[in-house]
């Protein structure tokens, strides 16, 4: 399995820090809570994220993943020569997946699924 990388969104309900486990990474979206930025997975985990949803009356908003961060990490992998199988949300409930996918359709390799 040394020629595959497996890398997923944060829409994706995997068990946290199964990326280390098994060297698969994880493409953060973005979330703005009062004017703050947190990577999420990254900057923030779950329980900061749902203690801050019960102490506060506002509500979050996301941004998805960028299409340079899937183009460069693509790129980045096809270039070691392997193959990449991206997980992906929903295509209903984010842009997200229509990144991957832009970024995918621009990349001239038989190699990203």
């Amino acid at each position: 399995m040394n020629n595959i990388k497996i890398i997923y969104d944060t829409m994706n309900d995997l068990p946290e820090n199964i990326d280390g486990k098994y060297d698969i990474d994880m493409l953060p979206t973005t979330i703005i809570f009062q004017g703050k930025e947190y990577k999420a997975g990254v900057d923030i985990d779950n329980d900061e994220f749902y203690k801050l949803l019960r102490d506060n009356k506002e509500i979050p908003t996301t941004s998805q993943v960028t299409y340079m961060t899937f183009k460069e990490t693509f790129e980045k992998y096809v270039k070691e020569g392997k193959k990449v199988l991206y997980m992906a949300g929903s295509s209903k409930g984010s842009g997200t997946y229509q990144s991957a996918m832009l970024a995918k359709n621009d990349i001239e390799s038989d190699d990203i699924y």
